[in-house]
């Protein structure tokens, strides 16, 4: 499978949050593989390729997401555990994530920017053709 844009590939997991004994919260991951963000996209365009149960050497970027929301976020928040709180909360860390904070593996871009340059690339290589 040959991947082309960032968006083409994302791996899908959940990771279960423990706050309290016997309270569980199901975190659901979408983690794009091309541009390490934590981008949307409609699950009716994607093909899914389903792997083992218990299988992280084959699903590690949403592995290393789990582990950054759970280092970066859930450690680190005070929340009263509400969900819709919690939700917000987390929305608001994404953005952070997503916008604000460089990542190493895209040069020191956010995610966002490395999307916008991205495209911009493309579009001046369609101008070229």
């Amino acid at each position: 499978m040959r991947l082309k844009p960032p968006g083409d590939l994302f791996q899908l997991d959940t990771l279960d949050i423990r706050p309290l004994p016997g309270v569980v919260f199901k975190h659901f991951t979408a983690h794009g593989v091309l541009s390490s963000g934590m981008f949307w996209k409609s699950i009716a365009e994607l093909l899914l390729l389903l792997l083992s149960p218990r299988s992280p050497k084959l699903n590690g970027y949403v592995e290393w997401a789990h582990r950054t929301h759970t280092k970066e976020f859930y450690e680190v928040t005070k929340s009263s555990f509400d969900i819709a709180e919690l939700r917000g909360e987390l929305l608001e860390w994404e953005q952070v994530y997503n916008a604000i904070r460089p990542h190493q593996a895209l040069g020191y871009l956010t995610p966002v920017k490395f999307l916008e340059q991205w495209k911009e690339n493309q579009g001046k290589a369609m101008m070229c053709h």
